[in-house]
């Protein structure tokens, strides 16, 4: 998708959370990433020179089927929308616009508590695959899930199935966490298997 939305912050927060942009590389070989951050510079002119976004990691790799997990900080200065538009370039290939959207809101008149929010809104990527990818065998009941807000400590689970499409072709999989910080609060059952042919 060319647009993101993060999670809505309050305006004057001391440590506005991290929030993650997922970009995915779908080919065979390992790509570098680079976000040209100079339209961040510019939204930072036009509001005092306050940070409005923040890219935490700019620069990176990706293994081929991989996820990376691009780390923001967003810190709006007033009670308004911001929209900002980043180049993101694949070294050695394209470039995408790609739109990122930030909600301040005023915790005088909404309290401490972040609005509820259905994060797989925020996305843009559709929940259910509509279009099969040639020579594709497996497939998902659901593309994304979204857990949306949660209560600290508490358990949220979600039962996904896998379906071989394949009349003669026995295939495995293997689930991967793209990041450290979801094998911490994420746990997979099973996290590999095999599916006979139409199962």
């Amino acid at each position: 998708s060319s647009k993101h939305m993060f999670a809505p912050v309050p305006v004057g927060a001391t440590y506005p959370p991290k929030q993650i942009y997922e970009l995915y590389n779908g080919g065979a070989v390992p790509v570098t990433y680079r976000l040209d951050l100079t339209p961040l510079d510019l939204l930072q002119g036009e509001n005092f020179n306050q940070k409005i976004f923040e890219c935490l990691n700019p620069i990176g790799d990706i293994p081929p089927g991989r996820t990376a997990d691009i780390e923001w900080v967003f810190s709006p200065f007033e009670a308004k929308t911001y929209m900002v538009d980043v180049p993101i370039h694949i070294v050695g290939g394209d470039t995408a616009l790609i739109t990122f959207t930030g909600v301040g809101y005023d915790r005088r008149i909404l309290g401490d508590t972040m609005p509820i929010t259905e994060q797989a809104s925020f996305s843009g990527v559709p929940g259910v695959q509509s279009v099969p990818v040639p020579g594709q065998l497996v497939f998902l009941n659901e593309e994304r899930v979204s857990f949306g807000n949660m209560p600290l400590f508490s358990r949220k689970r979600t039962v996904l199935f896998l379906y071989n499409r394949s009349s003669d072709h026995v295939v495995s999989f293997e689930w991967h966490y793209t990041s450290a910080l979801a094998s911490q609060c994420l746990d997979i059952t099973p996290v590999s298997g095999v599916l006979q042919p139409q199962e």
